[in-house]
């Protein structure tokens, strides 16, 4: 399938939208940029010698149009009609330039000079009185960059990395907007601009989704690996059967999230909204494990999910929660359980059905005993436990991620200090997926 960003996002409302190919041209600069959504909204510089450079052929985008403006020579346009309000999402479909500050945008109603675009090292930034840039080096190649003016949840998106997030200044309205500098004449960008996307407000995950399936379709500019959370871990300190697990705080629409559980008595009841991926028990004795996934439906950032078990029992728990993957439960499988007496719980190699892709990876082990080394090249790893007197109550966890290009993987063992009753499983994620390989916006918006 064709992907079209004025008809597929499933949740954004679209205030602007441009792209290289819908231009007015001057020769062989643009004089004017389009704008699709069909608010009228176009970029114009009437000047030749301030008119942006098109490239109608850019090798680096799959050999489709490019804006490619020239720093040294002013290069800008100006919409001074379009207004963007004082919550907004700009995404930028190309490629940092270097040497200096660079502005994609710039607001031209305030003294404040916002604007988002680049450092001089290459950063993804931005400006409302208050400066918020990424960590990331953009390394001047296609990818796809989102800034959310938001006040204190403002956010910064590099490659599909959650750059930086916090607060940026007063909520001031951006109006009279200016492409490829700011309003005051400077920070003029000698990127490339391929596309333009300004949405009123934040972009959803399955918004996301989509611009990146379009990205990979149009551009080939490669889908990410799953983005995971450092997790939050659980042990709960007295015996009961109400085990409320707690979840990471920043957690949005059609994220994943992945709940793994120890106990020592039986095996909890399904929570409403979950699917039980995994589950299984020594012989019948602790340790007892499950994994449960859902796709989030927005509500349940820094809340709980309630893990009830038919008696009381200890426990521990983790829980995490992805970004950029497929989409829909049939993007996460589980291999087999090992299932031993042993001080190295082992999980078992998995091979996903959707083959090498940019999978990501979890091992998983549980343990009457503590765990306390990861598999090797594994990160992220997580320890949850519960200790009490005696010491043949307790029960241990372990937990850690991978990213790997396969479609197969052996994370190989975790550590415990000592030979006891243990188990230890694989599960693989399925990052985005083509449209035209069941990765379609309106199928992975419900969940199917």
């Amino acid at each position: 399938m064709t992907i079209d960003l004025l008809t597929d996002l499933p949740d954004a409302s679209i205030t602007a939208y441009y792209r290289a190919s819908d231009v007015t041209l001057n020769g062989s600069d643009v004089s004017q940029l389009d704008d699709l959504s069909g608010g009228g909204k176009h970029f114009t510089q009437g000047t030749a010698a301030n008119q942006p450079v098109y490239n109608s052929s850019n090798s680096a985008f799959n050999n489709k149009p490019t804006i490619d403006p020239v720093a040294a020579s002013s290069e800008f346009m100006r919409a001074s009609t379009l207004s963007l309000g004082t919550t907004f999402t700009v995404v930028v479909i190309g490629a940092a330039g270097s040497g200096a500050d660079q502005a994609v945008l710039g607001e031209g109603n305030t003294a404040d000079d916002g604007y988002v675009g680049f450092d001089g090292a290459n950063h993804p930034v931005m400006d409302n009185g208050v400066v918020l840039t990424g960590s990331n080096s953009a390394n001047l190649l296609p990818a796809i960059f989102e800034f959310r003016v938001n006040g204190a949840s403002s956010l910064v998106r590099d490659k599909a990395v959650e750059d930086a997030s916090g607060t940026l200044g007063t909520a001031n309205t951006w109006s009279d907007i200016y492409l490829f500098s700011r309003d005051d004449g400077t920070y003029y960008f000698n990127g490339v601009a391929a596309d333009i996307l300004i949405v009123s407000g934040s972009l959803t995950q399955a918004d996301r989704r989509v611009i990146h399936q379009y990205a990979k379709e149009r551009y080939n500019i490669a889908f990410p690996f799953p983005q995971y959370s450092a997790g939050v871990e659980t042990n709960f300190t007295s015996t009961t059967q109400i085990h409320n697990v707690n979840l990471e705080d920043d957690i949005e629409k059609d994220d994943l999230i992945v709940v793994f559980s120890v106990f020592d008595k039986d095996t909890p009841d399904l929570p409403s909204g979950y699917t039980r991926l995994a589950s299984n028990s020594v012989l019948g004795d602790k340790p007892f494990c499950d994994i449960f996934i859902k796709i989030a439906d927005g509500t349940e950032g820094g809340g709980t999910v309630n893990l009830q078990t038919d008696t009381d029992n200890e426990g521990c728990a983790g829980s995490w929660r992805i970004r950029d993957w497929y989409g829909a439960v049939g993007g996460v499988e589980a291999g087999s359980w090992q299932a031993t007496v042993a001080d190295d719980p082992n999980p078992p190699s998995l091979t996903v059905t959707w083959g090498a892709l940019k999978n990501l990876w979890m091992a998983f082990a549980g343990s009457d005993t503590i765990i306390n080394t990861g598999p090797s090249g594994y990160s992220g790893i997580m320890f949850p436990g519960y200790y009490n007197l005696p010491a043949s109550t307790d029960v241990f966890g372990g937990a850690g991620f991978k990213e790997s290009e396969a479609a197969s993987e052996n994370p190989g063992a975790f550590g415990a200090i000592a030979i006891d009753e243990c188990l230890a499983i694989t599960i693989g994620i399925r990052p985005i997926a083509a449209a035209d390989a069941g990765g379609g916006a309106g199928i992975l918006a419900a969940g199917l």
